[in-house]
C-alpha cells in the first residue's frame, strides 16, 4: 500500500508503545508541548471535557505503590510498576454524564503520544490502572490532584526517554475494507 509522507504521517508512523524509560527527565518546554497536543485534540460539539493531570516520579511511586498493593498477584510485566519506570505520567480524566466521555480524552491521549514521539520522546498509554482510579483509592487520588468529582479517570499515558528499541509489530491490513 502506498502512502503519502510528511512530518506528521511520520509522527504518527513512528509512534510506539514504549515500555523501557532511562531515568532523564522530560524538558518543562517538552512536557507543555504535548499537554498543549492534548488540550488541541477535537472534542465531541468542541466540549473541551478533558482534564490533564502530570504528575513525575516521586508522585508516580507512591500510586504505583498503592495500586500495586492491591493486586493478589502481580503479573510478570508489572514488577517494575505500570509505568514502567517512565519520569512522568499524564492522567487524563474527562468530565462524567456527557455522552462522549471517555472519547474525548482518548483522542487527547492519542495526540499527547503523537507529540512525544514527533519531539523524539517515548510514551505508552496505559489504562490498566482503570478500576484503581475509579474505585474509592482512586477518587481519593483524584480529589488529591484537585480534580473536580464530576470527572472520572479515562486514560493515562507515560512520558519519558526511550530506553532501547521499541517493538514493531506488522500491521494487519486486512483491517481495512475498501469498497
Amino acid at each position: 500500500m502506498e502512502i503519502i509522507r510528511n512530518s506528521a504521517i511520520d509522527a504518527i508512523l513512528a509512534r510506539r508503545s514504549v515500555r523501557r524509560y532511562t531515568a532523564e527527565k522530560v524538558s518543562e518546554a517538552e512536557l507543555d508541548t504535548i499537554l498543549q497536543c492534548g488540550l488541541w485534540a477535537p472534542s465531541a460539539r468542541n466540549a473541551q471535557t478533558t482534564m490533564l493531570v502530570l504528575i513525575g516520579r516521586d508522585l508516580i511511586d507512591e500510586l504505583e505503590n498503592e495500586y500495586m498493593a492491591t493486586l493478589e498477584k502481580v503479573p510478570g510485566f508489572m514488577k517494575g510498576g505500570f509505568t514502567y519506570g517512565a519520569p512522568h505520567l499524564i492522567i487524563a480524566y474527562d468530565r462524567d454524564g456527557t455522552r462522549w466521555s471517555g472519547t474525548n480524552a482518548a483522542l487527547a491521549v492519542e495526540n499527547m503520544t503523537i507529540a512525544a514521539s514527533a519531539l523524539g520522546l517515548g510514551s505508552v498509554q496505559l489504562g490498566i490502572i482503570r478500576e484503581f482510579m475509579l474505585s474509592d483509592a482512586g477518587r481519593r487520588w483524584q480529589k488529591r490532584f484537585g480534580v473536580p468529582d464530576d470527572y472520572s479517570f479515562a486514560l493515562s499515558v507515560a512520558v519519558g526517554h526511550q530506553d532501547g528499541e521499541a517493538v514493531t509489530q506488522p500491521r494487519n491490513e486486512a483491517n481495512i475494507i475498501k469498497l
